[in-house]
């Protein structure tokens, strides 16, 4: 589904090395306007939909009400699920249903909702399964954003 795809491109969009509690602490303009809840996330998704908007961006303006609808929801809990508050939560969630006899991808939007999120998720953090060369700068650039913070 695209709404997967722009998520994922998405997910981060906006970002200016500093972290949800780091914006909370300070009463960041952003903690004020998203009441300390998934700051950043909320700001990524709301920062899509405003691209979105643009002329010439808007992928969604020949779509119904409905379609736009849907595709919004996906899209902003796909983001929001990005948010490391709520990770173990979500592993949690995804174990027990994994368990279940009846977990079925293909066959349960529920199902098929956990997995995406599960693979949004994975790729966010994947930079820490990659070799070291590769993953080195990626591990300074978080290193410095913590250190500034």
């Amino acid at each position: 589904r695209i709404a997967t795809d722009i998520a994922a491109l998405a997910h981060d969009v906006g970002h200016f090395g500093r972290n949800n509690a780091f914006c909370s602490n300070v009463s960041h303009e952003l903690a004020l306007i998203y009441n300390d809840r998934s700051i950043l996330e909320n700001m990524h998704a709301a920062t899509c939909f405003q691209l979105m908007k643009v002329r010439g961006c808007n992928i969604l303006a020949d779509s119904s009400r409905e379609n736009r609808r849907q595709f919004r929801e996906h899209v902003v809990g796909l983001i929001l699920a990005t948010d490391m508050t709520s990770h173990f939560e979500f592993l949690g969630k995804i174990r027990v249903r994994a368990a279940h006899e009846e977990f079925n991808p293909q066959e349960h939007a529920e199902d098929r909702r956990l997995v995406t999120h599960c693979c949004l998720k994975a790729a966010d953090l994947g930079h820490a399964a990659l070799p070291w060369e590769m993953h080195e700068g990626w591990a300074h650039r978080l290193l410095t954003e913590f250190y500034e913070q």
